[in-house]
Parts: structure tokens; sequence; C-alpha cells
């Protein structure tokens, strides 16, 4: 007479099998979800370049926590956070999601001097760069092979764009 059923040898097998799928596909779908946020980021930081520099294209009047008129509209970036109109009356400050951080450019700001405007680079010490773009690097914290990040590279005519770390 035939046994009906399964061998507890082809359950083991079937459930190893399930599990190692499993783990194929979340481990996929945790680095999907990572690589969005951190597109999500660095695509935030390049809308607040455009907002500060928008704002000197307008002339728009801000004053200092002083009550002093600004020279120029700062955007200055931090490991966790970036700040748009630094120590003025308008300033905002917009933490980075999840774990992200600047990696490389914190401590920087950029610029911009109205009317036209002129586009000014700042390093960590608040001294004025003279050539060359700035680069910031948005990432996960760590190093490696699964190691994401992204640069935000701003020219001196104050645009933004979004590169990866290959390009």
């Amino acid at each position: 007479m035939k046994d009906k059923g399964f061998s507890i040898i082809e359950l083991i097998v079937t459930t190893s099998v399930i599990a190692i799928i499993s783990l194929i596909v979340f481990s996929g779908y945790r680095q999907s979800g990572q690589a969005t946020l951190l597109d999500d980021q660095a695509s935030a930081i390049v809308v607040d370049i455009e907002a500060v520099r928008g704002t000197a294209l307008s002339a728009k009047s801000i004053k200092t926590d002083q009550g002093n008129q600004v020279d120029y509209y700062t955007l200055h970036f931090e490991e966790n956070a970036v700040v748009l109109f630094k120590e003025t009356e308008e300033e905002r400050r917009r933490n980075l999601e999840g774990e992200v951080k600047i990696k490389e450019g914190a401590g920087k700001s950029v610029g911009f001097r109205p009317p036209q405007p002129e586009v000014i680079f700042f390093d960590s010490e608040g001294e004025e760069m003279e050539d060359g773009n700035l680069e910031i690097t948005v990432g996960f914290p760590g190093e490696g092979d699964n190691d994401q990040s992204l640069k935000v590279i701003i020219n001196r005519a104050g645009l933004a764009k979004m590169v990866t770390e290959n390009d």
C-alpha cells in the first residue's frame, strides 16, 4: 500500500527553496527602497538650490537676524540637513530623511548675490572658493561594494544637476 502525503525531506527542501527565494526578493526590495530614498533626497537638494537661486533672481529682500539686508542668499550643507537662507530671518532647515547623509561637502555653502545672480562657493571654513564647481555627495553611511551615493554638482551659473558616482 502506498502512503499518501509528503516525506519530511520533501518538506525541508521545499521550505528551504521558498526561504532562499524570499531572501533574494526582499534584499532586492530593500536596495530598491534605499535607491529611491537616495534619489528623492538628492532631488530635494537640487530643488532647494533652485529655490534659493530663484529668490536671488527675484531680488527679494531678506534681512539677517540682526535686521540688516543680506548681500547674498545662501544654502548651507550639513551632514544631516540643508539650511536655506542661513543666518537670516527666513532661515529654513530641511533634515535629510532616513539614513541619508551628506558624505562629501558637509560644511560647504553656495551663495547667490542678486540681481544676476553672482554665484559664490564657500568651503567648510567659510572661505570663498575661487575655481571649479561645488560637488556634494549624498549617500548612506559606510563604505564598500554596496555603497550607494549620488553627486549634486552646482556650476558657476548656479545650475545644479544630479549624477551617479560612475558618471
